[in-house]
């Protein structure tokens, strides 16, 4: 179905404003909420392949693979405002089991392929200067981290899991998961505090020197 729109600009060269998409809730230019939800549903649980596959079957909107692959870049602005409430909100409701003695801290990385990695230009390159071609080429670390709570026999009670897509330090994760360890204790102050790690020495700079004091477990 096509809608004529009118756009409005004031003042003169600033963005143009369509008051009905305003009104409708209108999402990026195109998207209303409901095909917003569908098209955020489809890129966080499907491949490409099967989200396209997910909108030929269901008939109500097919969208292109490139606007698909926009979709979350347009996304992301409006979550990233939001984060910070969304994830305090999310805390406070999150109880800690009343049978927890302890509370596992653990951050770490996984090296992903990127999709604009290049990293079949990246191996040319290093053969070309005369070096071996190793490692993960063309990705990037993911950060992941979690918060367990065991009780006295050493039974995991629950687990709750952060992960952030590359960014320099890991600094969103490293913040979200400092407020998930002070909340909880300031819910449970009589909760040990262990911390498990790889060897990697920014890991342990930030968990010894950020975090509250608690034991310290290497993990292979």
């Amino acid at each position: 179905m096509r809608v004529e729109r009118r756009v409005y600009r004031h003042p003169p060269g600033d963005h143009a404003v369509c008051p009905r998409a305003l009104r409708a809730g209108i999402i990026a230019g195109s998207w209303t909420p409901l095909a917003a939800q569908q098209a955020t549903w489809g890129v966080a649980h499907l491949t490409p392949k099967e989200g396209e596959a997910r909108f030929d079957l269901l008939g109500n909107m097919t969208p292109s693979q490139s606007t698909r692959d926009r979709w979350p870049k347009a996304l992301q602005g409006h979550g990233e405002a939001q984060r910070p409430r969304f994830e305090a909100t999310l805390r406070h409701q999150a109880a800690i089991p009343p049978e927890a003695v302890a509370m596992a801290v653990s951050l770490d990385g996984v090296m992903t392929p990127m999709q604009d990695g290049q990293r079949h230009a990246t191996r040319r390159h290093a053969r070309a200067t005369g070096k071996a071609p190793s490692g993960p080429a063309g990705s990037q670390e993911v950060g992941g981290a979690t918060v367990s709570y065991y009780d006295r026999n050493g039974t995991r009670l629950g687990t709750r899991r952060m992960a952030r897509l590359p960014e320099t330090n890991q600094a969103p994760l490293t913040w979200q998961l400092t407020a998930e360890v002070m909340e909880a204790l300031s819910q449970r102050p009589d909760v040990r505090v262990v911390k498990v790690a790889a060897g990697a020495p920014d890991t342990w700079s930030y968990l010894g020197e950020t975090l509250p004091f608690g034991a310290e477990v290497l993990a292979f």
